[in-house]
């Protein structure tokens, strides 16, 4: 983790943010990717541990150390708490509560989507206060016959995961945490890659990446539509927030990734479809069809109102009205040809049939008739 648990973030001294990340690793790979993260402690750190603090500042040692840990086996989720927006009069001004709380989010979502994972999580204080929290988490976590997590603390000193989880956590910090943030920090995104599954934000950091390309759009348009689209997607994951339904938490784990690839990795590029089911896969257990991914996530989010923007290269949260465009074209290619073969069977049956058979004559095809009787120019 980085940070501190104090809201008084004014104060010198106490960060803006607070940052808990869980370092995924498949058990098969468990053992070599431990000794490989001793080792690259050895390299970088000599006898001490992998720690964010001893690199403090210096971007282009801590970019050498997250090369090497990138080319480790494992993925990162992490959840980064802006504590500027905790409520003051709620309990999460004592440090022992708000570390249950957070680390118990952490703990859900991990359990979700991984019912027989091993937990190993960073001492806090006293033993009191980890007896504490592990009997917090039993107590509110059903238990049941297919879902047999484990749970224990450790210190980071015998274990090189977890001093990676608290290198990665105050990398992470470096770029949402205003008081850490230096230039060229973007790059620990592009060092990190695809081993970051999501980096959740809360509350959702409204972050505007827009760039005019001087395409003949103007720039405050650019950044209303990114600022538009963004919100929608927000929107969407504030309100779905735990979905259990799996429908619905595929939505939920689709979107925040396209959010999230748009805020930490790149605002421009698309997202592929086979990286976006390779995600559901590694951080919901689950294989999607490409079809079932379609029509149960990308639609069913479009239908909820979230913009998304496709094309051949994939999906993104729209950034720029060049993006609308993108979508538009894309859209006008795979529904204009569909309409136009509809028409030609339509007329084909209409002429054999003598005019007897309509086959959009059902009320509920009325949109679908217009469209081929005079909007739709072509062969009949």
């Amino acid at each position: 983790a980085y940070g501190d648990t104090g809201l008084s973030t004014e104060k010198s001294g106490t960060t803006v943010y607070f940052v808990v990340a869980a370092v995924l690793v498949e058990d098969c790979h468990l053992r070599s990717v431990t000794e490989a993260a001793e080792a690259l402690r050895a390299k970088h750190f000599q006898s001490g541990e992998i720690k964010s603090s001893k690199v403090g500042g210096d971007l282009e040692r801590r970019l050498r150390v997250l090369e090497d840990l990138a080319s480790l086996d494992f993925r990162i989720h992490a959840d980064a708490i802006d504590k500027r927006q905790v409520d003051s009069n709620s309990g999460l001004i004592y440090k022992r509560s708000f570390l249950k709380y957070l680390h118990r989010q952490l703990y859900r979502k991990l359990v979700s989507a991984f019912p027989d994972i091993a937990v190993l999580v960073d001492e806090h204080g006293s033993r009191e206060f980890m007896d504490g929290f592990e009997s917090y988490i039993r107590r509110r976590e059903k238990l049941d016959l297919f879902r047999r997590p484990s749970f224990r603390f450790a210190p980071s000193q015998s274990e090189p995961l977890i001093q990676v989880a608290d290198f990665v956590a105050g990398s992470i910090a470096h770029m949402v945490d205003p008081d850490k943030e230096t230039a060229g920090c973007e790059r620990i995104m592009e060092v990190l890659g695809d081993r970051v599954l999501t980096i959740s934000e809360w509350p959702p950091e409204r972050r505007i990446y827009s760039r005019w390309s001087g395409a003949g759009v103007a720039p405050e348009l650019d950044v209303m539509v990114e600022r538009l689209c963004m919100e929608q997607a927000l929107v969407f994951l504030e309100d779905k927030e735990g979905a259990t339904d799996p429908p619905e938490k595929f939505q939920f784990a689709t979107l925040r990734y396209l959010v999230f690839y748009a805020q930490f990795v790149n605002p421009h590029s698309y997202v592929s479809t086979k990286l976006i089911r390779n995600m559901l896969e590694e951080s919901e257990g689950e294989k999607l069809g490409e079809q079932y991914f379609r029509t149960n996530v990308i639609a069913k989010l479009r239908d909820a109102g979230v913009v998304i923007a496709s094309g051949h290269r994939g999906y993104k949260i729209p950034v720029c009205a060049a993006d609308l465009g993108d979508f538009v074209t894309h859209t006008c290619g795979i529904a204009l040809p569909m309409i136009e073969r509809l028409k030609k069977a339509r007329n084909l049956v209409l002429r054999a049939s003598m005019g007897k058979l309509d086959i959009l004559g059902e009320d509920q095809f009325s949109d679908l008739r217009q469209l081929c009787d005079g909007s739709i120019k072509g062969a009949g």
